[in-house]
C-alpha cells in the first residue's frame, strides 16, 4: 500500500480522537485493523513504539453532539439527515453544529481523507524547511551526529549556488507552494500536468466563456480559490473570487482552469517568438556566460 496517500495515526490523533470503526492498515504485519472494541480504542490513544506502523485508510462517521469538534480550518464532511444533501464538504467554521439548527441540523461528520492527506504532506515540507533554515543559521541540524557545515548542508539537500543565490531543489508540484508560503501561490503548467485540482488561496485563469454565467462572467481573468467542496459523488467543486467581478464557482475541470505562466514559462515563450527551436531555448537557458532578462512582465 502507498503511504505517500494515507496519514499516520499519530498525526491524526493530533487533529481528532480515534473513534469506533476508523479503519488502519498495519505496515509491520500488512494487515488492515478496524476498531472495534473499547480496549483498542485506549490502546491506540496510548503512546507505544507501534504508531509508526499504523496509517488511516479511513475515518468513521462522529456523531454531532452540538459542538464543533475541530479547529475551525480543519475539513470535515457533514452528513444531513435524509431530505438533505446526503453530505457536504468544507472547512469546520462553515458549518453549524447546533442541535437547535433546524432543517440544517447535521446529523454526523468526520475528516476528510484527502484533505488530511494534504495537510499532513505540507506539514513535511514546512518541517523541512524550518530544518533547513536552522542549518543555515547555526551550521546544524541540532543532532548530535557529524555537524555540517551551512553550504555542505545545503549541497546535500539539492540546494543549487548560481550566480550569487541559492536556489531550492525541485518538490512535487501540489507541494511547490508550500515551500514559499510567503509567496501568494498560483496554479502551474506543473500541477495542471499533474492533474492537481488548485488548493485554497492559489490563483488560476478562468478560460470558459460559453457555459453559466457562475465561470463565464470571469472569462480570461486571474481569479481566487476562496472554497473547495465535494459533491455527493465525490467531484470537487471550486469556488472563486475576483476584485471587481465578484464570487463564481464550478465543478473542477481542467477545459476552464488554466494555470498562470511562471517567469521561467513567460521568458521561453519569449525566445520561442524569436524562431528560436526548443534545443535552443533550453542550451540558451542552460548557459552559465549570460544572463536573460524578461522585461516588462
Amino acid at each position: 500500500m502507498n503511504t505517500d496517500k494515507l496519514v499516520p495515526l499519530d498525526f491524526s490523533r493530533n487533529i481528532t480522537p480515534v473513534a469506533m470503526k476508523d479503519l488502519f492498515w498495519n505496515s509491520h504485519d500488512n494487515v488492515e485493523v478496524l476498531v472495534t472494541a473499547l480496549d483498542q480504542v485506549n490502546n491506540f490513544n496510548c503512546k507505544s513504539d507501534s504508531d509508526k506502523y499504523f496509517y488511516v485508510i479511513s475515518y468513521a462517521d462522529r456523531p454531532n453532539t452540538g459542538k464543533q469538534p475541530v479547529a475551525d480550518d480543519v475539513v470535515v464532511n457533514v452528513i444531513f439527515p435524509s431530505g438533505k444533501p446526503l453530505s457536504e464538504c468544507g472547512v469546520a467554521e462553515e458549518f453549524v453544529f447546533g442541535l437547535d439548527a433546524g432543517d440544517d441540523l447535521i446529523k454526523a461528520w468526520k475528516l476528510d481523507h484527502c484533505a488530511m492527506v494534504e495537510r499532513y504532506q505540507a506539514s513535511l515540507a514546512d518541517k523541512e524547511d524550518k530544518r533547513m533554515n536552522n542549518i543555515a543559521l547555526n551550521e546544524s541540524d541540532g543532532s548530535h551526529y557529524k555537524v555540517l557545515s551551512a553550504i555542505e548542508a545545503l549541497e546535500r539537500f539539492g540546494y543549487k549556488y548560481e550566480n550569487g543565490v541559492w536556489s531550492q531543489p525541485e518538490v512535487k508540484p501540489e507541494l511547490a507552494a508550500y515551500m514559499e508560503p510567503h509567496v501568494k501561490p498560483i496554479y502551474t503548467q506543473a500541477m495542471c500536468d499533474a492533474g492537481v485540482c488548485p488548493m485554497l488561496g492559489s490563483k488560476f485563469i478562468s478560460t470558459d466563456k460559453t457555459s453559466d454565467s457562475r465561470i463565464a462572467d470571469f472569462y480570461n481573468l486571474e481569479v481566487e480559490v476562496i472554497g473547495l467542496n465535494l459533491t455527493h459523488d465525490h467531484k470537487r467543486v471550486i469556488t472563486f473570487s475576483h476584485p471587481t467581478r465578484g464570487i463564481g464557482c464550478g465543478l473542477f475541470d481542467e477545459c476552464w482552469i488554466k494555470p498562470i505562466k511562471t517567469d521561467a514559462d513567460k521568458l521561453r515563450d519569449a525566445l520561442r517568438g524569436m524562431n528560436f527551436n526548443v534545443d535552443e531555448v533550453d542550451d540558451l537557458l542552460s548557459n552559465d556566460k549570460f544572463t536573460i532578462t524578461l522585461k516588462g512582465k
